[in-house]
């Protein structure tokens, strides 16, 4: 790790304090049934990610697993393509492993300082310059049972780093899951009153083009009621469009739960000789192209969005929170109208003819009023998360390396 190694601290091999192997090289048949197969493109920001995941047949996964099974507390380490992701396995795991790096430590402690010290800096850094290959890059087995780990040689000493880490990303689990929670809540909410229209069962419907209503509702194009905005990118050749301080986002911020931070920022030139429109926290935007088409978020920062995003503002009637769930509720059928080759994609018209279902703005005000605390708690605790990643990672390379020395902190 960076400077001089601390006198109390030791550099081993990898191998040398745990077994490490790899999962199968074959490429085992997809099966409706099964149990899934992960490779290294299913590891993403400490997790994996089964939704481009297939499943392989009980025979092939007790085959894999002779060599290569996977228990509680293993470390998985990408090794191609994507190279250098890490994911601990804290639950009893069903799924088998195709070209992952498999560390085994079968100590809860130990897996948990690795996990942490692999997603060091200075351990991504080495990682990259183990590399091998040309068209495609990866990182041999080899290469990972003789990477160098530092660890302190007092166990004590482990395990508070582990503690003050662990309890940091413990904190922003639990916020991740008070956030599902409530935005379940708000879901429920928007239903209810919008599409199963409990509140107002006792009422006189009237008929329009999407169905029965209540009566004093009406129809009309979302583009009639709200802004519009299609963003776009400021030239690349244009140096000086690309320093400044104003957030600016690409389209793959749409996969984001609420968008916090900038892709990158640009310039007030950019701004104002640019295609790219500036966009207000609490904008909902909406990816029309691409592999991220159909994908919904949140701003909640002030930012400008490229061309391939298209924002829908809130305005004195409708408020973000009826127009967010809105979108969101609807998405299938707005992106119904997709066109293209290899490039399906939807255009801003498309998001503006769309018809939307309108309340007098009295009941608007009302169900603002009954969600609004929802949303301002989910934005609370996004934003501190954000904190709590950022003091996480100043605190990792520290800690890793025994530049903050932990041995007489209380944890």
């Amino acid at each position: 790790m960076q400077g001089q190694m601390k006198s109390n601290w030791k550099k081993v091999k990898l191998s040398d304090i745990c077994d490490v192997r790899d999962g199968t090289h074959d490429s085992p048949k997809r099966t409706a049934e099964g149990s899934f197969l992960i490779t290294s493109k299913h590891i993403k920001g400490g997790k994996i990610d089964l939704s481009s995941a297939y499943k392989i047949s009980v025979k092939d996964f007790d085959m894999v697993n002779r060599r290569s099974k996977v228990d509680q507390w293993d470390i998985l380490l990408s090794m191609i393509g994507t190279i250098g992701e890490v994911c601990i396995v804290k639950e009893k795991p069903d799924f088998a492993i195709k070209n992952v790096g498999l560390i085994k430590t079968n100590d809860e402690i130990l897996s948990l300082y690795l996990y942490y010290y692999l997603k060091a800096p200075t351990a991504q850094s080495d990682i990259i310059a183990r590399l091998k290959g040309t068209t495609q890059q990866y990182l041999s087995l080899g290469e990972i049972r003789s990477f160098p780990i530092s660890i302190p040689q007092d166990d004590r000493v482990m395990r508070k780093i582990t503690k003050i880490l662990s309890s940091i990303d413990d904190k922003i689990e639990l916020n991740n899951k008070i956030n599902r929670n409530l935005e379940t809540q708000a879901q429920a909410i928007f239903k209810s009153w919008f599409i199963d229209f409990e509140p107002f069962k006792n009422g006189k419907f009237i008929d329009s083009e999407l169905g029965k209503i209540p009566e004093g509702w009406s129809i009309d194009r979302l583009g009639s009621v709200c802004e519009c905005v299609l963003g776009g990118t400021p030239s690349r050749s244009h140096k000086e469009y690309w320093e400044g301080n104003i957030p600016w986002i690409n389209s793959g911020k749409t996969n984001e739960f609420r968008v916090i931070s900038p892709s990158e920022f640009i310039s007030d030139e950019a701004l104002k000789k640019s295609a790219t429109k500036f966009l207000p926290k609490k904008t909902t935007i909406l990816a029309i192209t691409g592999a991220t088409l159909g994908k919904i978020s949140l701003l909640e920062i002030d930012a400008c969005a490229n061309q391939s995003v298209v924002g829908i503002l809130e305005n004195d009637y409708l408020p973000y929170e009826y127009i967010y769930r809105y979108v969101s509720h609807n998405i299938e059928k707005i992106t119904s109208h997709q066109t293209g080759g290899a490039q399906q994609h939807i255009n801003k018209d498309n998001i503006k003819n769309f018809h939307i279902i309108l309340p007098p703005k009295f009941e608007l005000k009302r169900y603002k009023m009954l969600v609004e605390h929802l949303y301002n708690e989910i934005t609370t605790l996004v934003f501190q998360s954000r904190f709590l990643s950022q003091l996480r990672d100043t605190l990792l390379p520290k800690l890793m390396s025994g530049e903050i020395d932990v041995s007489d902190i209380a944890v």
